[in-house]
């Protein structure tokens, strides 16, 4: 045989060979039903329910082959049995235990969907094992619902816990002693327990740590302790998350540039109080976002400056720090290039307000070093100058916002001239000239809402008209029956009630550590449409319902 067969029999043998190994290949079944029944658990160790269980080991056994997936997040063990170890088998599950279990007690392990067929990856249905250490089942529960407080949303996926009752209870470091999460409808249900008193507790545990992360976590609790004996079946519990973030703000970082300094705080601020070592020392600043504050180089400093600074957050904390400003060195013309002045505003060329009543706000990118307001004008329908007054502005955030509130008689349509040479920014720019039209909102092409706040008795409270993000149209304070006009049609729209305790009209956390609940928040139950001319009465919200 030559050297040109053999090579030809080798090319034949080789792809018979992949012919054969080809054809022989695993490929699913084409037609018929799809598989869509769950595996069935035919046999555990131990038993459902079994008591006086003295073992370390669980073992599961399912009626087809199985994978299991992600077993450590969704396998809920209360109490926790300490360290265990997995080994899957094709046809079950076994949990080796590291140490024994302890004495009379009740465990329960609740396996989610983690167990699935190996075909259709179908999950095993309400698996969950029950078995006591000692000679009884415990069968007290307690069961709910979570939602957020400010939102009233449903909550998946939220850690309901119960800590023996202490006063040592330190939920940032201890783990629930019993815990569970909830459903896609925010629903829980805590089983099996021990007779005792206890905490209940719910928070996000987003790194799934089963300790609470009050910097980043919401948390909802009961006011009080619970006492759960042996009969005990509560349910009904209705938890509302919250954030509580009681840690002042902190330094973040610095920002350092020719023309500007920027301070970085790790949480939003509401004020802020500046004070230099000297008074020469002293630049223009303001609050250019929540969280930032910039200084601006407009003396051409090339020493350190020292300032005094306190921020105060929504909840009232002060962060107070002395901060050495040092701006850096220009290298380049591009270092000593400044950003043009520009501002928002509250208004637009397409958008509409109300009539009657005039509220304007301009927010500049800079603090404003001189303002001619006096050449501000504002015509009615083309034809009627209203007398506005320099004194009739009012300057916020170290005079980088500009308000305007007065009555108005346009019907139709305002216009607002902004002439050249009337703001200066304090590095010495200028905004253009420019002109605004705003029409005014005709009562016929908008909707109302009407509604009351029942049982307020003699609480403080302000009503919140709330947009698909729950962010606030308007508010009003302490009035019913109240009235939302001039809402735009064809758009979601909630109604929020606030019991102000301490009448500082804005919502206040409260502080698990003192025991201490938010003020209470109340939504009614639906969210709502609105028609053009048309009135959505009927809108209450009972102050007395829990």
């Amino acid at each position: 045989m030559n050297y040109r067969q053999k090579n030809t029999q080798v090319l034949l043998l080789i792809s018979y060979c992949l012919l054969l190994f080809g054809c022989a290949q695993s490929v699913p079944p084409t037609g018929g039903k799809k598989d869509v029944i769950p595996p069935k658990l035919v046999k555990s160790i131990p038993v459902h329910k079994q008591t006086n269980y003295q073992d370390k080991t669980l073992e599961l056994e399912f009626d087809e082959y199985v994978v299991v997936e992600n077993l450590q997040q969704k396998l809920l063990i209360t109490p926790d049995p300490g360290e265990y170890e997995s080994k899957v088998k094709p046809k079950g599950l076994r949990l080796i235990f590291k140490k024994s279990l302890d004495s009379a007690k009740t465990y329960s392990f609740s396996f989610g969907d983690a167990i699935k067929d190996f075909a259709e990856k179908n999950p095993a249905r309400n698996l969950r094992v029950v078995f006591s250490t000692g000679p009884s089942i415990d069968s007290a529960s307690v069961s709910g619902e979570v939602t957020d407080l400010l939102t009233n949303k449903k909550e998946l996926d939220i850690l309901v816990g119960l800590y023996p009752n202490t006063d040592t209870l330190n939920i940032e470091k201890m783990k629930p002693y019993y815990f569970t999460r909830t459903d896609s409808s925010g629903k829980f249900s805590l089983e099996n327990l021990q007779a005792n008193t206890y905490r209940l507790v719910a928070f996000d545990d987003r790194n799934r740590s089963l300790t609470y992360n009050l910097k980043a976590e919401r948390i909802a609790y009961m006011k009080d302790s619970i006492v759960v004996k042996d009969s005990t079946q509560m349910s009904g519990v209705l938890l509302k998350l919250y954030m509580a973030n009681f840690t002042p703000p902190k330094v973040r970082n610095t920002t350092p540039r020719a023309n500007f300094y920027s301070i970085n705080y790790d949480k939003g601020f509401t004020d802020y109080k500046i004070k230099f070592n000297s008074p020469e020392d002293s630049i223009p600043c303001f609050q250019s976002n929540p969280t930032e504050l910039k200084f601006f180089n407009t003396k051409n400093r090339k020493d350190t400056l020292v300032v005094k600074i306190a921020v105060t957050d929504s909840l009232g904390l002060v962060f107070e720090h002395t901060q050495k400003i040092k701006f850096r060195e220009a290298r380049t013309k591009a270092d000593t290039s400044k950003e043009p002045i520009d501002f928002a505003t509250n208004f637009g060329e397409s958008n509409a307000i109300k009539p009657k009543q005039l509220n304007l706000r301009w927010t500049f990118t800079k603090p404003i070093a001189e303002a001619r307001l006096h050449q501000i004008k504002i015509v009615s329908d083309s034809t009627k100058v209203e007398n506005v007054k320099p004194e009739d502005f009012k300057w916020e955030n170290n005079r980088s916002v500009l308000t305007l509130e007065r009555p108005i008689l346009a019907k139709q349509e305002l216009k607002i001239e902004l002439p050249k040479a009337t703001i200066f920014g304090i590095e010495n720019d200028t905004i253009p000239a420019k002109t605004f039209k705003i029409s005014i909102m005709q009562e016929e092409d908008f909707g109302t809402i009407q509604g009351e706040v029942k049982n307020a008795k003699d609480q403080k409270f302000f009503v919140e008209l709330l947009n698909d993000k729950y962010e606030t149209i308007e508010k009003i304070s302490n009035k019913t029956p109240f009235e939302f006009g001039y809402i735009k049609p064809a758009a979601t729209y909630f109604v929020r009630v606030t019991i102000d305790k301490n009448a500082n009209n804005r919502w206040d956390a409260g502080d698990f550590k003192t025991k201490r609940i938010p003020e209470p928040v109340f939504f009614y139950a639906e969210p709502l449409k609105v028609k053009k001319n048309f009135v959505l009465s009927g809108i209450d919200v009972d102050l007395g319902m829990r």
